[in-house]
């Protein structure tokens, strides 16, 4: 029974993998999926269990990172969302006494890439205009904002 459940769960996540856009384990405990219909739904792990969703964005969801335990941030292509994990706060459904972060946009171009840095103190994004914006992480400022490559 075990070793069936593993082999469900790898399909599970296999599939996760390929069909949606972007994926994250949180300390083996949770999921995070973000897909083409603009929500990010949260999953326990071990059961599969549907655990909490947001739909803050109005695009396909590109990327989801966990910032720390209890916080996350979701790339679309018009927004950069850095919000806490409805998990952690108890919420299932979007915007439930949340707090939430926006990034703004420099310019009107899209987002393409988001990393964080090593430490998690500044948050780095590239846009469809080569312009690569830098954030500090716990008050949104905008640090540095950059041309990039000019192709």
């Amino acid at each position: 029974n075990f070793f069936f459940f593993n082999f469900l769960f790898s399909i599970l996540i296999l599939i996760i993998f390929i069909f949606l856009n972007s994926f994250f384990f949180h300390k083996g405990r949770t999921i995070c999926t973000g897909s083409d219909d603009a929500q990010i739904i949260i999953w326990d792990a071990e059961t599969g269990a549907f655990l909490a969703s947001n739909n803050m964005h109005e695009l396909r969801v590109l990327q989801v990172i966990f910032v720390h335990e209890s916080r996350l941030l979701s790339m679309s292509a018009n927004k950069l969302i850095m919000w806490d994990s409805p998990v952690s706060s108890g919420a299932t459904s979007r915007h439930q006494g949340l707090d939430v972060t926006h990034f703004c946009r420099t310019r009107s171009s899209d987002f393409i890439c988001v990393k964080l840095s090593p430490f998690r103190e500044f948050l780095a994004a590239a846009t469809t205009d080569n312009i690569i914006t830098i954030w500090r992480l716990n008050t949104s400022e905008v640090v540095l904002s950059m041309p990039g490559h000019t192709e």
